[in-house]
C-alpha cells in the first residue's frame, strides 16, 4: 500500500498504492498503514539518516478523497468524531517529523485527499488539464474533517480560504497555483520528482506557520476588529445566498471564526465537532 524508497541523499519517497482500488482514498486502512512508516521515519531522523520525504501516488490520482461509504453507513457520532481526530493526529505526525515533506501531486487530490497535501510543507502539482485540486465536498453537505479548514485559513487568510472552501471549485493546476493551493508546477513525472528533491535539498528544516509563536494568520484573526467585520460580512452574504439552509457552509464560517482565536490544535478539535454534527 505504501512503497518506501530511500536514495543516496537520504530522501525517502513514499508512494501510495492501495490494493484492489482504482484510486487511493483516505480511510482507516491507509491511516493504519502509515503508522509504522511514520515511526520508522522518526527513527531515521534520530539517527541523522533522513533529509526529507516525497509523498506521491502510484495511481493516476494522488488521493481521491475520503471513504464516503464509511460515512454514509456511520451511525455513532462518537465514532465519527474519533475518526476525524485520528485523521488529524495522522496528518500532524506527517508534518512534524522534524524534516520537510513535499507532496508530489501526480494526479487529482480532492477533499480529504487534498487535506493530506496541505499537511505537507510544500506542494508541487503536475501541470495537466485533467488534474483537479480542492475541496468540493460541500456539494454533498460535508466539510473537511482532517484539519483542512484550519490549514487553509492559515495559508490563505480567512476571506480567501472561505471562498475556496464554500464554492466547491475544482481547480486546475495553473489555477491552484494562482490561488495559493500549490507552490510549484511540473511539466512531467520526471520534472515533478526532480523539483521535489531540489526543494528538499535546499530546505533542510521547515516548520509550519501555526507551529511558530511569531506567526499569524494572514489578514488577522476574528480578534482583530477589521477581520471581525469581514467575517460578519461573510455571514451576511452567506445568509442572503442560502437563506441559512446550508449547514455545511455555515459550519465552515463558524470553524474559521472560532478557530482563528485559538491555537492550531484546539481549532482542529473545533473542526472535528462541526464535522461530526
Amino acid at each position: 500500500m505504501i512503497h518506501y524508497k530511500k536514495d543516496v541523499d537520504n530522501i525517502v519517497t513514499l508512494t501510495l498504492d492501495m490494493q484492489g482500488r482504482n484510486a487511493n482514498v483516505i480511510n482507516h486502512e491507509i491511516r493504519e498503514a502509515f503508522v509504522p512508516v511514520l515511526n520508522h521515519l522518526l527513527e531515521e531522523k534520530k539517527k541523522g539518516l533522513l533529509r526529507g520525504v516525497i509523498l506521491t501516488s502510484g495511481k493516476k490520482t494522488f488521493l481521491a478523497g475520503g471513504d464516503l461509504e464509511y460515512l454514509y453507513q456511520a451511525t455513532d457520532s462518537a465514532e465519527v468524531f474519533g475518526f476525524a481526530e485520528a485523521m488529524k493526529e495522522f496528518l500532524r505526525d506527517l508534518e512534524r517529523p522534524g524534516v520537510p515533506v513535499v507532496a508530489a501531486l501526480n494526479g487529482s487530490a480532492l477533499g480529504a485527499g487534498f487535506e493530506v497535501a496541505l499537511a505537507c510543507h510544500h506542494r508541487i502539482a503536475l501541470n495537466h488539464h485533467k488534474i483537479q485540486l480542492g475541496f468540493p465536498e460541500v456539494e454533498i453537505g460535508l466539510i473537511p474533517g482532517g484539519g483542512g479548514i484550519i490549514r487553509l485559513m492559515w495559508l490563505l487568510g480567512i476571506e480567501k480560504a472561505f471562498y475556496v472552501l464554500t464554492n466547491a471549485q475544482r481547480y486546475a493546476p495553473e489555477e491552484a497555483l494562482k490561488v495559493g493551493l500549490v507552490d510549484e508546477l511540473a511539466d512531467n513525472q520526471k520534472d515533478l520528482l526532480a523539483k521535489a528533491k531540489t526543494w528538499l535539498l535546499t530546505n533542510q528544516y521547515h516548520r509550519r506557520a501555526w507551529d511558530q509563536m511569531d506567526k499569524r494568520i494572514p489578514g488577522g484573526s476574528a480578534k482583530d476588529p477589521l477581520t471581525a467585520k469581514v467575517i460578519r460580512n461573510l455571514a451576511a452574504g452567506l445568509s442572503a445566498r442560502t437563506h441559512n439552509n446550508d449547514p455545511a457552509l455555515q459550519a465552515i464560517r463558524s470553524v474559521m471564526a472560532d478557530g482563528s482565536k485559538v491555537d492550531f490544535d484546539t481549532a482542529c478539535r473545533m473542526e472535528s465537532r462541526y464535522y461530526t454534527a
